[in-house]
């Protein structure tokens, strides 16, 4: 069996995209995922409708999604409408320049906004390593260089990748 995965992100300096290219290698570790890492303005239909999972990723600015990616959740409903997203399992990431500052407030709206469109969400996987998260996404503050993640922020993206390959494998079964 096989699945495909999604990995659509919104990135302006360069680091939300690579923290979509550390959950795509987590999602490609699942024998059998095929994923394709495409940021929103490059995503179609087809993209939407063929993957059996999908993973967004912003920025967060005042707290919130980045206005471009808020445009593309919203045009799935509105412009979109031929595509049904139900069954279809979601997750999410957000990056941002600070500890704090509303990355877990990003995460939550992805994943609401995901819900709104028929599918489901993947909760955290607990017991899954030394550094467990209670999130049920991943997060990683702005190091300055997109190659300066902490061990535990990419060990969560590739987990949040993981995982949503794991189930997308399962739906797709």
């Amino acid at each position: 069996a096989s699945a495909d995965v999604l990995i659509a992100y919104y990135t302006m300096t360069g680091t939300t995209q690579s923290l979509a290219q550390i959950v795509a290698r987590g999602a490609g570790d699942v024998e059998g995922v095929n994923v394709s890492l495409k940021p929103i303005e490059a995503v179609t239909m087809d993209d939407l409708r063929e993957a059996e999972g999908v993973i967004l990723g912003s920025p967060t600015y005042y707290a919130n999604m980045a206005g471009p990616m808020k445009t593309f959740i919203d045009s799935i409903g509105l412009e979109h409408d031929s595509v049904f997203m139900g069954g279809k399992i979601g997750g999410a990431f957000a990056t941002g320049g600070g500890s704090g500052g509303g990355k877990e407030h990003v995460i939550v709206s992805l994943l609401l906004a995901m819900i709104n469109t028929g599918m489901m969400v993947a909760g955290p996987a607990y017991g899954d390593g030394a550094n467990c998260f209670a999130l049920p996404g991943a997060a990683a503050t702005d190091p300055g260089t997109p190659d300066e993640f902490t061990e535990t922020e990419v060990e969560d993206a590739r987990r949040l990748g993981r995982r949503i390959g794991e189930i997308a494998l399962t739906l797709a079964d």
